[in-house]
C-alpha cells in the first residue's frame, strides 16, 4: 500500500574549506540524496515519447538486408513491448517535416499492438518509397507540442533515432529553448539521442543530447542493445519527484562560472540559471532539473570570488536549496551557507574534498577529449593522436574502466617507449570515447561528503 509521507531529500556539499590570496576559484560538489521514497508513487503519470527519422538515408540498400530504418523501429518496438501499462507512449516520425505515428495515450496491450503495426508500416514506406530529407527540428517541434498539450505534471523521456545530418540546426536550437522554457514551467522532460549507421554528425547530436540532460550513442554492436532499452525504459519509469529546482543565492561581487550534473552523465546546467519568480526581492536564482529518481545526483559548483584580506573571517559565496512540487504543495528544503576563508595554510585551501577532486580530473580528461576532437576534424590527426594519448594516461589514474576500453580503441601507447599511435580514429571510435568521458555513473552509498545540510 502507498505510502503518503512526504519524500525527504538530503543534501550533502563537498567544498573545499579555503583559498588562497591569489586565488577566486571556489569549487565543490553537493549530492541531492532522495530518502524514504519506499512505497510512495510520486508521479504516477509517466511517458515515453520516441522521434523517429524517416528520411531516405534511413531504407535498406540492398532488399536482402534490413535498413537503418528497420534497426531503428526494431529498436523502438521493443521500448513500446517493454512499456508498463501504467505508462503512457507517444511516437513522433520526422523527414521534411513532423508527424504524430502513434498520439499520448496509454500503454495498454490494444494500444501497443496498433502501435507495432504503424511502426512496421512505416518501415515499410520508408524501404519502397520514401526519399525525405531530415529535418529534425520539425520532429522536435510536433513532440514539444504533444508534451505541452498532454504531460504537464508527468515525468517524460524522449528517445531519437536517427541517422542524418539535420538540415535545421537553427530551428532545432530554437525547440531546446522552447524545451527549456517548459521545464521553468514545471515540465519534467529529459532526453537521449541515438545515432543509427554512420551517415551523420556524432558531435552535433552529442550537443543534442547534453541539451535534453541524457546521452548519446551509436546503435550498432558496440552497444548493448537490451542493457541500452533496460536503462531508457527504467528512467521512464522511474518513480520521480517532478518541477525540481536549484536554488541558488549568490553576493553581487560573487560571479557563477558553472553549476552542472556530474551523473550519470556530465550535463552543463548555467544556461537555466534563471530569476527566482518566488523572490519578491529579485536576488535569488533557481535552475529547473526537471525531476529527480531515487538514485543519488551529484553537481558541481564553480564561483569566483573577489579577494579578501587573509584572515579567519568566513566570507558568504553562495547559498544553494531546493525546491519541489508533491501533492499540489511546494516545498522547500532550507538552503545551506557556504563560506570561503582566505588563508595562506596550504593544508586548509589544499584540503580539497575527494568528491570534488574527482569532479574536477573527470572535467579535465572530457576537456582533453573535446581538444582532441576538434583537432581531429581540423585533419590534425597526430596532434589529436597525442591529445588522446593524454586523455588514456588520465584515464587510467582515475581508474575509469569505460573511457579507457574506448581510448584504447583509438590511440596505441607503448608503456615501455612511450611511443603512440593512432589505432581507430573513425567517427564511430571517436564518437564513443566522447560519450564515455560524459558519463561518471552511479554515487555510491558511502560516498558521504565532508559537509551536511
Amino acid at each position: 500500500m502507498a505510502s503518503n509521507a512526504t519524500p525527504s531529500i538530503a543534501m550533502r556539499f563537498a567544498p573545499p574549506k579555503g583559498l588562497e590570496p591569489q586565488s577566486s576559484m571556489y569549487v565543490g560538489t553537493f549530492d541531492i540524496v532522495p530518502a524514504n521514497f519506499i512505497d510512495v508513487q510520486v508521479v504516477a503519470d509517466r511517458v515515453m515519447g520516441v522521434g523517429l527519422d524517416r528520411s531516405g538515408s534511413m531504407k535498406r540498400s540492398r532488399k536482402s538486408e534490413p535498413g537503418k530504418i528497420d534497426d531503428a523501429v526494431n529498436a523502438v518496438i521493443s521500448l513500446v513491448e517493454a512499456t508498463p501499462e501504467s505508462m503512457r507512449f507517444f511516437v513522433v516520425d520526422f523527414g521534411d517535416s513532423g508527424h504524430v505515428l502513434v498520439p499520448v495515450q496509454q500503454a495498454t496491450k490494444a494500444n501497443k499492438a496498433k502501435a507495432i503495426a504503424l511502426l512496421r508500416e512505416l518501415a515499410d514506406t520508408v524501404n519502397s518509397s520514401d526519399q525525405q530529407s531530415t529535418y529534425m527540428g520539425s520532429g522536435f517541434g510536433v513532440i514539444l507540442d504533444l508534451i505541452e498539450a498532454h504531460c504537464k505534471g508527468a515525468n517524460t523521456v524522449i528517445i531519437g533515432y536517427t541517422d542524418g545530418r539535420v538540415n535545421d540546426p537553427g530551428v532545432v536550437t530554437e525547440q531546446i529553448a522552447r524545451l527549456n522554457k517548459l521545464r521553468q514551467q514545471g515540465y519534467s522532460i529529459k532526453g537521449h539521442m541515438r545515432g543509427i549507421g554512420t551517415d551523420w554528425d556524432s558531435k552535433y547530436l552529442d550537443s543534442v543530447g547534453s541539451d535534453l540532460q541524457g546521452t548519446c550513442e551509436l546503435v550498432d554492436g558496440h552497444l548493448n542493445m537490451a542493457e541500452d532499452l533496460k536503462m531508457l525504459l527504467a528512467e521512464a519509469a522511474a518513480q520521480v519527484i517532478g518541477d525540481v529546482r536549484i536554488t541558488l543565492w549568490t553576493p553581487k561581487e560573487v560571479e557563477v562560472v558553472e553549476i552542472s550534473q556530474l551523473n550519470p552523465v556530465q550535463v552543463p546546467l548555467i544556461g537555466l540559471l534563471m530569476d527566482d519568480p518566488a523572490d519578491s526581492r529579485k536576488v535569488g536564482k533557481v535552475i529547473p532539473i526537471s525531476s529527480l529518481g531515487q538514485e543519488p545526483t551529484r553537481y558541481f559548483f564553480h564561483f569566483k570570488l573577489t579577494p579578501h584580506p587573509v584572515g579567519d573571517v568566513p566570507i558568504a559565496a553562495a547559498k544553494i536549496g531546493l525546491r519541489y512540487r508533491f501533492n499540489g504543495q511546494e516545498i522547500e528544503v532550507k538552503p545551506t551557507r557556504l563560506e570561503a576563508v582566505w588563508t595562506t595554510d596550504e593544508r586548509v585551501y589544499g584540503d580539497v574534498a575527494p568528491e570534488t577532486r574527482r569532479a574536477l580530473a573527470d572535467k579535465d580528461t572530457q576537456r582533453i577529449v573535446e581538444e582532441a576532437d576538434d583537432l581531429l576534424r581540423q585533419g590534425r590527426r597526430e596532434d589529436a593522436t597525442r591529445k588522446y594519448a593524454d586523455a588514456l594516461a588520465l584515464s587510467r589514474v582515475q581508474g575509469n574502466g569505460e573511457l579507457t576500453r574506448r581510448l584504447e580503441e583509438v590511440v596505441r601507447v607503448d608503456r615501455a617507449t612511450g611511443r603512440v599511435e593512432a589505432a581507430d580514429l573513425s567517427e564511430k571510435a571517436t564518437m564513443r570515447v566522447r560519450s564515455a568521458s560524459r558519463r561518471t555513473g552511479r554515487i555510491e552509498d558511502d560516498a558521504a561528503a565532508s559537509g551536511q545540510n
